[in-house]
């Protein structure tokens, strides 16, 4: 697992546009994705590796004993197999892009 922190005096407010751009650097192709406020995932696996960055809201992924809260701009990178869960803050929905290597 990685967690990457946004940086926000560095690099300002993130928006989609500017994360979609950092996502295509990379040479990763994503989809945007959206919940509502509170909106639970119980804990599963992915065959693929699993990277979600998000552009607005936030998010607390369980993984390995330990919450992780992610913020607007923080970006997350699950290995393939790795057993988490996630839920959304109850204060407003969020919009995260889901990525993959090409």
């Amino acid at each position: 697992m990685k967690v990457t922190r946004w940086k926000k005096k560095k690099q300002g407010e993130p928006n989609l546009e500017m994360i979609r751009g950092l996502v295509a650097d990379e040479g990763l192709r994503c989809y945007t994705w959206s919940d509502a406020p509170g909106k639970f995932y119980p804990e599963h696996t992915h065959d693929e590796d699993e990277m979600r960055w998000i552009v607005q809201g936030s998010l607390v992924v369980g993984i390995e004993g330990k919450e992780i809260k992610l913020k607007a701009g923080d970006r997350i990178e699950l290995p393939a197999g790795s057993s988490h869960w996630a839920q959304v803050s109850e204060d407003g929905p969020i919009i995260y892009l889901c990525a993959t290597k090409n």
